[in-house]
């Protein structure tokens, strides 16, 4: 599989930097040339090869199992407690489709079943959606940066 399906996309890793998402523990980064405008994906270790230029970018690009360990089991939402789930979806023209659900439950009442779905996210990638379901938690203050 290609390295850029295992992390978020540069659009994703630049508004994650931009709400303050950590950007020294990835194993991956989004390295932009502003001067040829370029994009690159290093490893860790490739940052240190755009150290000698002065017009770089980086933006920290967390894979599928980082964002993993950074997603809640769970989140509250105006006092009800909703679950995180995982579907994958293929559509008509035969492309994978990730979306990310999050069930309710009454916190209350533990055993009763709310179907609803909170958040809903369709990408070409599943790195691609979680990165968009962490940025909709940050921004809606589900959860907080300095939790991460």
């Amino acid at each position: 599989m290609e390295k850029e399906k295992h992390v978020c996309a540069l659009k994703y890793a630049k508004e994650l930097k931009e709400l303050g998402y950590p950007q020294d523990d990835s194993l991956w980064y989004w390295i932009v040339d502003l001067q040829t405008q370029k994009e690159h994906l290093y490893r860790i270790l490739g940052r240190s090869i755009y150290k000698h230029q002065i017009d770089y970018e980086t933006y920290a690009a967390p894979t599928v199992a980082e964002f993993g360990e950074v997603l809640p089991d769970e989140i509250i939402v105006d006092k009800m407690r909703y679950f995180c789930s995982f579907a994958i979806r293929v559509n008509r023209s035969k492309y994978t489709s990730y979306t990310r659900y999050w069930y309710g439950y009454q916190t209350n009442r533990y055993e009763t079943r709310n179907d609803k779905i909170l958040i809903s996210f369709d990408s070409d990638t599943e790195a691609n959606v979680r990165s968009m379901l962490v940025v909709y938690l940050i921004r809606n203050k589900i959860i907080k940066v300095k939790d991460l």
